[in-house]
């Protein structure tokens, strides 16, 4: 029970949605390894049945892309293959070009244009924890990350996980979501130049229903 006390008051505290009574942060007990997993799966448990029941309290998703913008992303490109065009938006942009993904933590990841989509490079970072909720608000990319991790792909870094390869995503959406632990879309990923990866899609989407 404490240990369900001191993440929750963090994770309140972290998303500053609600006034906090409680001051103090309480300080999680010393747990054996088997009592710390049991306790983080039923507080994974919790943070999926409090949103239902409309709690939002502990995961800020004002910072998160809507569902309904990324739903968009995949009807567009549907439209695209059954329009008879090149099936993928990402054929019609230099393929080599790089984007540096922008994030408010400090991360680094680098990201390159390849045949049907995007490749992360070796080295990019990923952030250690991905949002309370998102199983539910990303759940396919949220079962690639675990996939990821699973395989070693990406691992413990310091404070992040890191890649240990280059790693194709079918979109930029994608890898930045993983990169994130949280939906994000294409918008976060830009050029030297200032590009944005987000908006030459778009552009190239335009071109191919034109």
């Amino acid at each position: 029970m404490q240990h369900l006390e001191s993440r929750l008051v963090g994770l309140a505290r972290a998303a500053g949605l609600a006034e906090l009574d409680n001051g103090n942060q309480p300080q999680p007990p010393a747990l054996s390894e088997e009592e710390y997993a049991a306790a983080e799966n039923f507080l994974r448990e919790i943070l999926l049945m409090l949103p239902l029941l409309g709690f939002w309290h502990f995961d800020d998703d004002r910072v998160e892309e809507t569902e309904d913008e990324l739903r968009e992303e995949a009807e567009q490109q549907v439209q695209t293959r059954r329009s008879g065009k090149r099936a993928d938006v990402y054929s019609a942009l230099p393929r080599g070009m790089r984007f540096s993904f922008r994030s408010s933590t400090g991360m680094h990841a680098t990201l390159t244009l390849v045949d049907g989509g995007v490749q992360v490079a070796k080295g990019s970072q990923a952030c250690a924890e991905a949002k309370p909720h998102f199983d539910i608000h990303g759940a396919s990319y949220a079962a690639q990350r675990r996939e990821l991790i699973e395989s070693g792909i990406l691992v413990p870094d310091g404070a992040n996980y890191a890649f240990t390869a280059d790693q194709f995503f079918a979109s930029a959406s994608a890898a930045a979501s993983v990169i994130a632990g949280q939906n994000h879309n294409a918008d976060h990923w830009l050029a030297d130049d200032g590009a944005n990866l987000g908006d030459l899609l778009r552009q190239s989407r335009a071109k191919a229903g034109a």
